[in-house]
């Protein structure tokens, strides 16, 4: 009960101090990707759950994945109550990647004994999560259907391309012309659309396939919109990967330069401190490369890892 109040208390304290300040989602997400380091390479557990409460206290909402890694520590510790709030706080939406009540039962390095104690927990979980799909699955149907749509029509696109077999080289010229002329189609309609309603992403509907409509942007759309979707990724209403992508993509892939991402082929070492601050901008993990997907499972992490970032 002790630690329940002491993190009410905490996050109240917390909450107030950053309001001050002004944070944004992308402050959120830096502190959340450090605690997640914290928390997978080096078990530091009471330093990873500060960093989740800090992050949590700076925004109107923590988002369901992060609720759940928070209970982890509490769990681990004994927290229970505590690891209980934030359990439920994680059955939200779909954006956990996986139910709770789906992962907990074999995340057992963390839960194992907190599952022994409370077993009814599990069903609970279950109850939760069903409400909140069912209410979930409805509130973002138009957004899905959007979605779907403009997914189905850029595969459509790509697929005719791919297939064309073009014989000459005026035809080929011809092909390309014609996919230009389609995906500025689809991506007006995407820019319309977040525009009016917001980005439709996997914050919005539980689902990042529209990132294949994004990252195809033209120059003249990309600069059209990149404003408005960096004031969505400070609002919390876009994850740093699915604008990481369409950032790279074009400011950095198609100039063929060092961008998000240490390639090979455009980066070398005496460029990770600039893909550092570049990723810091953008909330970005600098710890873990694949770190969005999977909640339980190996994290590959950067391979500036223990040299210009802490190991």
């Amino acid at each position: 009960m002790h630690s329940l109040f002491h993190t009410i208390f905490l996050i109240a304290f917390l909450g107030i101090e950053a309001y001050a300040q002004k944070a944004t989602y992308i402050d959120y997400h830096n502190y959340v990707n450090k605690a997640e380091y914290y928390l997978y390479n080096h078990q530091k557990i009471g330093q990873a759950k500060q960093l989740y409460l800090k992050a949590f206290s700076i925004v109107p909402e923590p988002l369901p994945k992060d609720c759940y890694m928070l209970a982890r520590c509490y769990a681990i510790e004994g927290e229970y109550d505590s690891a209980w709030i934030f359990l439920k706080k994680s059955s939200n939406t779909t954006i956990v990647f996986n139910m709770p009540s789906e992962i907990i039962w074999q995340d057992t390095f963390y839960f194992e004994q907190f599952l022994k104690i409370r077993p009814e927990v599990l069903y609970e979980l279950k109850e939760l999560d069903s409400m909140h799909l069912s209410i979930y699955n409805k509130a973002t149907e138009h957004i899905k259907q959007f979605v779907d749509s403009c997914s189905k029509v850029d595969q459509a696109n790509r697929n005719w391309f791919n297939e064309a077999n073009p014989q000459t080289r005026e035809e080929a010229m011809a092909n390309e012309s014609v996919l230009k002329e389609q995906d500025d189609i689809l991506q007006r309609k995407l820019l319309t659309y977040i525009r009016l309603h917001g980005y439709p992403g996997i914050l919005a509907c539980g689902t990042d396939i529209i990132t294949h409509v994004l990252v195809h942007l033209s120059a003249e759309n990309y600069e059209s919109i990149k404003d408005l979707l960096f004031m969505e990724l400070e609002q919390g209403k876009i994850m740093p990967y699915e604008i990481g992508i369409c950032v790279d993509r074009n400011e950095y892939i198609d100039k063929n330069v060092c961008g998000l991402v240490p390639s090979s082929k455009r980066c070398s070492e005496t460029d990770w401190d600039a893909i550092i601050k570049r990723r810091l901008k953008y909330g970005c993990s600098i710890y873990f490369s694949n770190n969005m997907r999977n909640i339980i499972g190996k994290k590959d992490g950067w391979p500036w890892v223990g040299n210009l970032v802490e190991k």
